[in-house]
């Protein structure tokens, strides 16, 4: 009887053994067996980032990073600026192992202005040279394009924008979906003129460029109708040129 108990209490305890085998069995989870891709580290803006090490990785003659795809999303302080740039896309640096250009992992506010997750470009030295405004975003109380991005001088100030609507600046209305540039003081350098426009005793025609001095004063355009400078007689239709003086070239 007593042989009988043992040989009972024998097959429970391998019973149970089985069933505990099986259980944690059960539990074990399947290896990931994609294989990593092989990445090289390099120190960009005294930051190590990781670049694929496949045929997007280019480098200068010297040996130095050209452009890549950053293998993992990275914080990369410029000095001027930090931001996050995206994993798996592309990014460009300058020979100085600086980055020349990305693309944001995240929405910025640069210059108090909100930037959505795009491309981005500096100068060297790490200031914003161009970027992409937030959807909806004005810039000088207008609305640039969604399709291209706003450039900006070394000192914040805007340099070129693509107005999806048209602009008026000093009473000169520009076209819209063309693109208008600043000098650093915000007065307009160049932009297509949106119809027929006076301007210093002269008529210049719609849909031409009209490219102005830092003071504001003519640089080129184009006549919509007849004038006579000093003595000079102009057609319709011609392009006038004038130097720092205010004199016809």
């Amino acid at each position: 009887m007593k042989d009988k108990r043992c040989l009972y209490t024998l097959s429970v305890i391998l019973a149970l053994s089985v069933l505990s085998c099986g259980a944690a069995q059960s539990t074990v989870q399947p290896q990931d067996k994609t294989p990593k891709k092989p990445v090289k580290v390099f120190v960009i803006n005294k930051t190590p980032i990781a670049l694929a090490d496949d045929a997007s990785l280019k480098y200068y003659p010297g040996g130095n990073p050209e452009q890549g795809v950053l293998s993992s999303n990275t914080m990369i302080d410029t000095g001027p600026l930090k931001v996050m740039l995206a994993k798996e896309k592309q990014i460009g640096f300058y020979s100085d192992q600086t980055v020349r250009w990305a693309y944001l992992a995240e929405p910025v506010k640069i210059y108090g202005i909100p930037f959505r997750t795009n491309r981005i470009e500096f100068y060297p030295g790490g200031k914003l040279m161009n970027a992409y405004p937030a959807e909806g975003q004005k810039i000088k109380g207008y609305a640039p394009v969604d399709d291209y991005p706003v450039f900006f001088h070394e000192t914040g100030a805007v340099k070129l924008m693509i107005p999806a609507g048209s602009i008026t600046v000093d009473e000169i209305k520009f076209l819209s979906n063309t693109m208008v540039s600043f000098y650093s003081t915000g007065m307009v350098q160049r932009g297509i003129l949106a119809g027929d426009t006076v301007l210093y005793g002269l008529t210049l025609k719609g849909g031409t460029p009209l490219i102005l001095y830092p003071d504001g004063n003519i640089w080129m355009a184009t006549l919509a109708k007849p004038a006579s400078i000093k003595g000079k007689k102009l057609k319709t239709g011609e392009s006038v040129s004038f130097n720092l003086l205010g004199e016809l070239e």
